[in-house]
């Protein structure tokens, strides 16, 4: 299991290095090994970018749908992450993560 991310960027954009930072924190803090992820140039892969909805950067992608569209706060994101997260576990095995919650997977930073 894993949940995919991807990080809309464009060049120049300061606000997508933030982003980026942020985003590594908060997934290393929730365990990188949870999540694929990948950086995704606007420019460059145009067409997927508006077949997702997404126009500006930075803008996040999560399974497939347009989370944020732009720059999140890093308690959103770390909230967001940690919905998804908690959701798949229970998901795939509910009986052996019965007790997840989200305060057991957070950020502390946040």
């Amino acid at each position: 299991m894993s949940i995919r991310v991807e990080l809309f960027i464009s060049p120049g954009c300061t606000k997508c290095a933030h982003v980026k930072t942020m985003l590594k924190s908060v997934m290393d803090e929730l365990g990188q090994d949870e999540f694929a992820w990948r950086e995704v140039d606007l420019i460059e892969e145009s067409a997927y970018a508006i077949g997702l909805g997404v126009s500006l950067s930075p803008s996040i992608v999560i399974d497939g749908h347009l989370v944020f569209s732009s720059a999140p706060k890093a308690g959103q994101l770390c909230a967001e992450l940690t919905r998804r997260l908690v959701y798949e576990l229970q998901a795939t095995e509910p009986a052996e993560n019965a007790d997840v919650s989200p305060e057991r997977r957070s950020c502390h930073g946040s």
